[in-house]
């Protein structure tokens, strides 16, 4: 088990997540940046399986990504799909600052194409 620290816009969370590897690739949570309303907004992924990454918004699970099968798309899987495990899931407050993020099919491409970008780098380095 590792304990990570990790950054998720203005919100730290700490999680316990098991360290997941998939061949030669480590699958550690990771940070990506996409562009919301033309302004930047950090998520954490947190790879589930080699398809299936949840999302981070503000220290909430908002839902997942998963890469279909034949590689093509990338389709969103609602919370109502997921177990949230150590965090809990996102809810919408209207009161707070925060963007409400909503995993519609630019955000779910935006997130998708972030991942890979990630996941190529990790491959690169």
């Amino acid at each position: 088990m590792v304990r990570k620290i990790i950054s998720c816009g203005s919100a730290y969370t700490h999680l316990k997540t098991k360290n997941l590897s998939f061949g030669y690739l480590n699958m550690d949570p990771f940070n990506i940046k996409i562009l919301i309303k033309d302004q930047p907004l950090t998520l954490t992924i947190l790879p589930v399986d080699k398809e299936l990454f949840k999302v981070v918004y503000f220290g909430s699970i908002l839902g997942a990504v998963r890469k279909e099968t034949n590689g093509a798309a990338w389709r969103g899987v609602p919370a109502e799909e997921l177990t949230a495990g150590d965090l809990p899931f996102h809810q919408k407050d209207e009161s707070n600052d925060n963007p409400n993020l909503e995993l519609d099919a630019k955000t779910i491409e935006q997130i998708g194409q972030a991942i890979e970008t990630e996941l190529t780098n990790d491959l690169a380095s």
